[in-house]
């Protein structure tokens, strides 16, 4: 028999304690995944990731098995609570989803998005703030994000960032051209794509924070950047709300030939 792969450990959020649950009460029921997905309209595969903590219940799932298991709403209100709350373990699980994601789309509002960093913009930024005790472990982090462009087949990446993230010298001039040109390198790849919202574009929904649209076999799921954490939705009509906002801010862009000429001319300005 396949080794049980034992659910996440629930004390560390509210998603590992749904997916805990539902194992728990699924085993204690005597039911198959098999059962759990003709309950919930999914696949024996999806059920497994749900219970791994790998993917996650949504609201429709939720009040399907709390009606067919009598649970008096538990895994609804779990899921209300978890998808408006500060994620403590958004770190973990968004590196995960993202480093299985065949498709990202990923909007920044002040710096150069995670994953396209070079190794010394990353300091400076950490450096800069409240975790500077620990800047030589989450370089090493961030720098392991960009695995993903060597996978085989690499994601198709598209990232919309500020005009502010190309002028905010972070670092200093040799550290700001060492960032440009590695945007510029990585916009070579077929599957990368970089826009810029201009500052002309004025206000825009892309005033309202970064986040990041991870889509994996089992649908999207959104992290929602925030001070010091984030948190990660998988709410159907809450991702549909991201997926707006992402080409509403699309839509103020420049195009992908004179965002790479924007880059070009904050390149060539650096003293």
């Amino acid at each position: 028999m396949p080794k049980l792969v034992p659910p996440p450990e629930p004390t560390i959020d509210l998603w590992a304690l749904i997916a805990h649950h539902l194992r728990f009460l699924r085993l204690q029921k005597g039911k198959s995944q098999a059962n759990v997905g003709a309950v919930i309209n999914a696949s024996v595969a999806s059920v497994s990731r749900i219970e791994r903590g790998e993917e996650m219940l949504d609201e429709k799932q939720a009040a399907l098995l709390d009606k067919e298991w009598d649970t008096g709403g538990l895994f609804g209100f779990l899921i209300y609570h978890a998808t408006r709350s500060h994620n403590s373990a958004w770190r973990e699980q968004c590196l995960h989803l993202e480093a299985s994601a065949h498709f990202l789309r990923v909007y920044e509002a002040l710096v150069v998005p995670g994953v396209f960093q070079t190794p010394e913009y990353a300091r400076a930024l950490i450096l800069s703030g409240r975790y500077a005790s620990r800047a030589d472990e989450m370089v090493a982090d961030r720098m392991k994000r960009a695995a993903i462009f060597r996978r085989d087949p690499p994601p198709e990446v598209w990232a919309i960032l500020s005009e502010n993230a190309l002028g905010w010298p972070i670092g200093g001039p040799e550290v700001m051209r060492g960032q440009l040109e590695h945007l510029l390198d990585l916009a070579r790849f077929d599957t990368v794509g970089i826009r810029v919202v201009p500052r002309s574009s004025g206000a825009s929904p892309a005033m309202d924070g970064s986040f990041m649209i991870m889509t994996l076999g089992a649908g999207d799921t959104v992290f929602s950047d925030s001070p010091g954490g984030g948190r990660l939705v998988s709410e159907p009509a809450e991702v549909r709300g991201y997926l707006g906002r992402y080409e509403r801010i699309g839509s103020r862009a420049l195009s992908g030939p004179d965002s790479l000429a924007l880059i070009h001319r904050y390149l060539e300005n650096i003293e």
